[in-house]
């Protein structure tokens, strides 16, 4: 991530607890962004381009705040992701 000082420092100074719950507000927010997507008029190009943008938007907001919360609780969990990935791999293999 390029940003990465900079996003410490704004976890830094705002700390946990306010950006626990700026966390579950993002979350919701894209959660409403990929609903509005799903309903989106598929003959309307411009609506849908709009919604997906917002998906977009949405995802970053996250992925930045989701970042913070990592980086303020000391979370290193590549271990856990490659954990999952390979159960979920092994389930669609038939393993």
């Amino acid at each position: 991530m390029d940003r990465e000082n900079d996003i410490k420092e704004i976890a830094k100074h705002y700390g946990y607890e306010q950006q626990e719950y700026i966390l579950i507000e993002e979350m919701a927010e894209l959660t409403q962004a990929i609903l509005k997507f799903d309903r989106a008029n598929i003959d309307n190009l411009q609506d849908t381009l709009e919604k997906f943008e917002n998906i977009i938007e949405e995802i970053t907001d996250v992925e930045i705040v989701l970042f913070q919360i990592k980086y303020l609780l000391s979370i290193d969990n590549e271990e856990m992701i490659n954990k999952k990935v390979d159960r979920q791999l092994n389930r669609m293999r038939g393993k």
